[in-house]
């Protein structure tokens, strides 16, 4: 009877941490939504080539957000919808969003958390300064000793903050304690100038 007590309790806890993973997955910014939407409205409406593209773009995030299940995907799979992401939210400035990315020629074949690095790149959307070429955003990944880092590094713009809900920083520490407990490192650094989030998490092979 104690064995299947604690039989039980572990399964339940399982699925506590289930539950809780799936809440916090869902939390996707939906101010992201209806601007795209709206972006994709004028696009089409100027008869903009472009829209076609945007279209195809957002149903793709849409696609991984509905329906990617997995509590993993592949590492490039998840890059290519944080580019996806990047270039939504580019649509709805007046010009193009200095960023510099410094990756791998190759993304490295390991697998992450679905929407983890998205998390963070939408964080820099909406509090950083993206429209200086002299102090862009940096965003770096790489692959060392078995880990995988990715790093962000922006100048914070004085503007009124976006008090829109989205994946948020607090949700991502959650995230992390119930996939990684004791076995990541997710880093803060922020002043009133400058704002860099530094993750390092085991670099599993898909």
């Amino acid at each position: 009877y104690s064995k299947f007590k604690e039989q039980q309790e572990q399964q339940l806890q399982i699925e506590n941490q289930q539950i809780q993973l799936s809440l916090l997955r869902s939390q996707v910014n939906p101010h992201f939504l209806f601007n795209a939407l709206n972006n994709i409205y004028a696009l089409v409406n100027d008869e903009n080539r472009k829209s076609l593209m945007a279209l195809e773009k957002l149903s793709s995030m849409l696609r991984y957000s509905l329906y990617e299940q997995s509590e993993d995907v592949p590492l490039a799979q998840e890059w290519q919808k944080m580019e996806d992401y990047i270039t939504l939210e580019s649509m709805r400035l007046s010009y193009n969003p200095a960023i510099l990315f410094d990756v791998p020629a190759e993304i490295p074949a390991v697998c992450v958390p679905p929407f983890m690095l998205i998390g963070l790149v939408e964080n820099t959307f909406k509090h950083g300064l993206l429209n200086d070429p002299a102090q862009p955003v940096r965003i770096v990944l790489k692959q060392s000793n078995q880990k995988l880092q990715f790093n962000i590094t922006n100048i914070i713009a004085k503007r009124e903050k976006d008090q829109t809900g989205g994946i948020g920083l607090q949700n991502t520490r959650q995230r992390l304690a119930l996939i990684y407990p004791n076995n990541h490192r997710f880093e803060v650094d922020s002043n009133e100038q400058s704002f860099a989030v530094f993750l390092e998490i085991p670099a599993q092979l898909c």
